[in-house]
């Protein structure tokens, strides 16, 4: 989208920026409003992601426990 916009003068640049802008966050207003769930999807994608990694952890006691005290 900016390289198209960065041939323009600085105003009309602007403005189509600002339009942009504007075309997305209504694009994703509307996609929030039909949405159903408690998380979004990317949000739930990457929580599955990080639950995938943390299934081989292995929780160890710290040697130094009194440190924590």
């Amino acid at each position: 989208m900016l390289v198209v916009a960065r041939a323009k003068p600085i105003i009309n640049m602007l403005e189509d920026i600002r339009s942009y802008i504007m075309q997305r966050w209504a694009k994703n207003r509307l996609k929030m409003a039909s949405f159903q769930g408690l998380v979004s999807p990317k949000n739930l994608s990457r929580l599955q992601k990080e639950a995938n990694q943390a299934r081989y952890w292995i929780p160890k006691l710290d040697d130094n426990i009194d440190t924590l005290f």
